[in-house]
């Protein structure tokens, strides 16, 4: 496999390998003296399992510990580095096969169901760590990520062979990270969990259909290959729906997704106080420095990621960063040190941490504030601040998604009769010749092949084409309309009718003309999205993309 995609996928992995510390020597300052010989033998044990990649006896041993001192947290650090050194060790060395055997058998929850422990584990520990601000000390401890790739793929190299030493102090930042990266993949296995993927279908269509006029012209008719795909759906009634061969229903999975997401926000969101808590201490394997000393991650801080490549005896991140001399000298010294671009200021780190907040809290909710755009100007101040969002147009509610989940597949395209996507565009009219219907000539109405059809919105696309790069084809400018399955996603998506009076559904004017009935403007009145008005918010963008890159700064919608 190519150097440059291994140490990709070692970076990727440093994270999920910022677990394999040990149960060595501790540094919380709990008191040895409160620990008896047989607790402290057993966390010796652990230690030297953890030492000999051996987590299920690591595992055994501190858990008798723990049983034995409830409140020793040498014994959840350990824990937590017995279910991480098993997540990289075992349980990700199997990832490949495990996701293709889940995928064909309908049943990836069974298929994951020891890394999901793990992870869970790992989850329900880290903020117990943080919360006692324990430390915890191993020099140095392999580790090593051998997935066989032979059956995910026919090469002359299947496998990947990576082998690393992480070292030394672990405290809350890494606990952090943790359990940040551990309710990340929750989240993913969960959702993953939640579907079924009628993989026996999807081989059929595919073998069927890939050499379809409709997908090999894909360069010239994007939009004619997209539409050609819902005969997937069509075909494959399982496809994207919730799955009933799980140890649980599909719903089930899908409901945690929201949950394990506002874990890992919360997690993430503590990270930047937990590094200048701990700034300056070269040990720790997540080693920051706060070089202004002003409390706040910002420019010219530093990082030190405590992992050395076994092969080439160079710290992790020169050695993925060393086929980039330029980024290197730029962000990455030769030992590793990574260095906060000096364009970062000190308003950025806590306007992120402040939308993380924002996001945390409507999925975490029973009763969430919507999310909209204005919300974002707490970061774009801190980048430029005389760009403002002035308007909230459109609400988002994602908590919504979750507390009453519906699969997948209610949120794709209509199908039309032939079992097309119902997936349109709009062009200029001078660029229109020679298209097919599906890309109107200037501003029209949609969707015309089924039963959704909407009026035409008011938006034309400007003349204006570009080159695609290395294909030689000339793509005009382009306004998509798609007839969603459900527009509102659940009720996650909501618009404010009072922003734009052609916000409101159209009142079924016989020549198109866009009747309306709306209430007073500036009276905020937020409805669930509809197939027309999220549409037209999705021209306005498009159209305004379009402006900006001609140059031309052509009236615009108000919002």
């Amino acid at each position: 496999m190519d150097k440059k995609i291994l140490f990709l996928f070692s970076g990727l992995l440093m994270g999920s390998a910022i677990v394999i510390g040990g149960c060595g020597q501790s540094n919380t300052g709990n008191g040895a003296s409160a620990q008896n010989s047989k607790v402290l033998g057993l966390l010796q044990q652990g230690s030297n399992a953890l030492l000999n990649s051996d987590p299920s006896t690591a595992r055994s041993s501190c858990q008798a510990a723990l049983s034995l001192d409830k409140n020793n947290c040498n014994a959840q650090w350990c824990l937590i580095l017995a279910d991480m050194q098993d997540v990289v060790d075992h349980q990700g060395t199997a990832v490949v096969t495990n996701l293709i055997s889940g995928l064909l058998d309908d049943d990836i929850a069974d298929s994951f169901s020891g890394l999901t422990a793990d992870l869970t584990d790992i989850a329900s520990r880290t903020p117990v760590v943080e919360a006692n601000s324990c430390e915890f000390t191993l020099s140095t401890l392999s580790l090593e990520f051998h997935p066989d790739l032979s059956i995910a793929a026919s090469s002359t190299q299947n496998s990947i062979d990576m082998k690393v030493s992480l070292g030394t102090q672990w405290g809350p930042a890494e606990a952090r990270v943790l359990g940040s990266m551990s309710n990340s993949m929750m989240a993913t296995i969960d959702a993953l969990s939640a579907h079924s993927y009628d993989a026996a279908c999807v081989i059929r269509w595919v073998s069927a259909n890939y050499n379809n006029p409709a997908i090999t012209n894909f360069k010239q008719d994007p939009l004619g290959a997209v539409r050609f795909a819902g005969g997937l759906l069509a075909q494959c009634q399982d496809l994207l729906a919730f799955t009933d061969r799980a140890p649980k229903p599909g719903a089930y999975y899908f409901s945690r997704v929201g949950s394990d997401m506002a874990a890992a926000i919360q997690e993430a969101q503590g990270l930047p106080e937990a590094l200048v808590k701990d700034s300056g201490n070269p040990r720790k394997v997540l080693a920051y420095t706060d070089a202004n000393d002003d409390g706040i991650v910002d420019g010219l801080d530093t990082f030190k990621f405590g992992c050395t490549d076994e092969a080439s005896g160079k710290n992790c991140v020169s050695q993925w960063t060393s086929h980039d001399p330029q980024r290197t000298s730029m962000f990455v010294s030769p030992d590793g040190t990574v260095t906060v671009p000096f364009f970062v200021s000190n308003k950025i780190v806590p306007a992120v941490q402040s939308l993380m907040g924002m996001v945390w809290g409507n999925l975490a909710s029973e009763d969430p504030a919507q999310l909209k755009p204005k919300d974002l100007n707490v970061l774009i101040d801190a980048v430029i601040p005389s760009l403002a969002i002035k308007t909230n147009v459109i609400a988002a509610d994602p908590y919504k998604l979750f507390s009453n989940p519906q699969p997948l597949r209610n949120y794709y395209p209509t199908l039309n009769p032939a079992d097309e996507f119902q997936v349109e565009a709009e062009v200029a009219p001078a660029n229109a010749a020679g298209l097919p219907w599906y890309y109107g000539s200037g501003d029209t109405g949609h969707f015309t092949d089924g039963t959704t059809a909407i009026v035409r919105d008011g938006i034309t696309a400007p003349q204006y084409s570009f080159t695609c790069p290395g294909c030689a084809v000339t793509i005009p400018a382009m306004i998509p309309y798609v007839s969603f399955g459900d527009p509102s996603f659940n009720g996650a998506l909501s618009v404010d009718l009072s922003q734009m009076l052609e916000f409101c559904e159209p009142q079924g004017a016989a020549d198109g003309t866009l009747a309306t009935s709306c209430p007073a403007s500036g009276t905020e009145s937020f409805v669930p999205a509809t197939t027309y008005n999220l549409n037209k918010i999705i021209a306005g963008a498009a159209y305004g993309i379009y402006s900006y890159l001609t140059g031309t700064n052509p009236t615009m919608p108000v919002w």
